[in-house]
């Protein structure tokens, strides 16, 4: 539990008068009371699990950290008791649960919807800046994020973790790169004060140089309704194919080149009737191709409301098993129930799986219930359910790498360079097409 104590309570330091302090101590008191009640049936529907992973105690712990936040409220203000409630709710082992990432703002702020017009990804491991939504900050694209007002990235990074509890570092990345150009984020971080309608940015450029650029921010519906072009600076017309389509699309090619059919499952928010449509694309394609080579791009999918019965996935299975040349991508932001195919693939057929380690652990967890505390707003999700846990096959590929978190580790790591982007080059394919 961190922000314990300060030295005097926060009536004598409040510009508040007694009776408005009290009033407020007690509807945070209701919504933590509230929030136990949710976490006890958590324990309650879970105790099993909890066991079997050996993370019941410190899921206690964390009921008994709501507690202590109780206890010590009259010497926290709004943000440290949102920290510490964002904190407990970084449960063990469930990607799934979690509070609203922490704001200082009310939703009223006219900034809260505010964010950097530039889009920035995860490439050498590194955070760059590949693309921007105005053309005045086109000479910042393909430069490496080292700064934001003066602070050093990487120290962000670990304060951004610290904040938020994530303790598997490539969920951290995910959510991290994807909260990187929120005004909210930013203002969590202490980056940035309230109102200030610019932020400082120091990159380091290809050539080597290092720059600083004031870029103010804009509202993210226009980027939301497609009313702006995001810029790219690259040094060709070339475009890998899981660029040429939104993230979340789902697109099924034939690669000639390889002998193969290309399956990108952007998302797998689908209905029962979405399904059911790309079964049959799918199942019409490879028929008609009978490909030697079937490639399922899971990369930048956070999944969604289908199974591990999916007819999609057992036509896969069946023709893998008939054939050869199953291959998988993932990438840090591959997650949740893409997560739980890749590996059920993987199990199913012994397919080869390439990029990078998945952002999430696979066991099991899902169909979040949304909350809202009625007093103060705070939102919070906890899981409903616990499937089947991928971790009682024989499954080699599961690897203990941060904690408890068990995540998806590629039979073969490749990673997408700030070269390979601004080139248009995808290196997984390029790979495939020398194996």
């Amino acid at each position: 539990m961190e922000n314990f104590k300060k030295d005097k309570p926060l009536l004598n330091i409040m510009n508040t008068d007694k009776r408005k302090f009290s009033k407020r101590i007690q509807l945070w008191k209701d919504d933590l009371n509230y929030l136990i009640e949710e976490l006890e049936t958590y324990k309650s529907t879970f105790h099993d699990v909890l066991i079997k992973t050996d993370t019941l105690s410190l899921f206690e712990n964390k009921i008994k950290n709501v507690d202590l936040i109780k206890e010590n409220i009259t010497f926290l203000d709004d943000k440290d008791i949102k920290i510490n409630i964002q904190k407990t709710l970084a449960l063990p082992n469930d990607g799934h649960s979690a509070g609203q990432f922490i704001y200082k703002s009310s939703f009223e702020n006219p900034f809260v919807n505010e964010v950097i017009p530039l889009h920035f990804e995860y490439l050498d491991k590194e955070i760059w800046c590949v693309g921007s939504y105005l053309e005045k900050y086109a000479d910042i694209v393909n430069s490496k994020l080292i700064s934001i007002n003066g602070n050093n990235i990487i120290d962000i990074f670990e304060k951004f973790k610290n904040l938020t509890g994530y303790d598997n570092i490539y969920n951290a990345q995910s959510k991290f790169i994807k909260n990187i150009s929120s005004y909210i984020m930013l203002e969590a971080l202490d980056l940035i004060n309230s109102n200030i309608k610019t932020i400082n940015l120091g990159v380091k450029k290809i050539s080597g140089s290092i720059s600083e650029y004031r870029i103010e921010f804009i509202d993210k519906y226009k980027i939301l309704k497609n009313e702006l072009d995001l810029i790219y600076v690259k040094e060709s017309t070339e475009t890998p194919l899981y660029r040429q389509y939104p993230q979340n699309s789902i697109i099924i090619c034939e690669m000639p080149d390889i002998n193969g059919i290309y399956i990108k499952v952007g998302s797998l928010i689908l209905t029962d009737n979405e399904l059911n449509r790309f079964f049959i694309s799918l199942k019409n394609r490879v028929e008609k191709v009978m490909p030697k080579k079937i490639i399922i791009d899971f990369r930048g999918n956070e999944g969604g409301t289908g199974s591990l019965n999916d007819e999609w996935l057992n036509f896969i299975i069946d023709y893998k098993n008939e054939n050869n040349g199953l291959i998988i991508l993932t990438d840090i932001h591959t997650f949740s129930l893409a997560t739980k195919q890749v590996a059920w693939l993987k199990i199913s057929t012994a397919a080869t799986i390439l990029g990078e380690p998945s952002g999430g652990n696979f066991l099991g967890y899902s169909a979040p219930i949304f909350h809202t505390m009625k007093n103060t707003g705070f939102k919070f999700n906890l899981s409903s359910k616990n499937f089947k846990h991928l971790k009682d096959f024989d499954l080699d590929i599961i690897t203990d790498c941060v904690g408890n978190h068990n995540v998806l580790v590629p039979d073969k790591e490749i990673y997408i360079s700030v070269t390979d982007y601004i080139l248009g080059k995808d290196p997984i394919v390029e790979y495939l097409s020398l194996n």
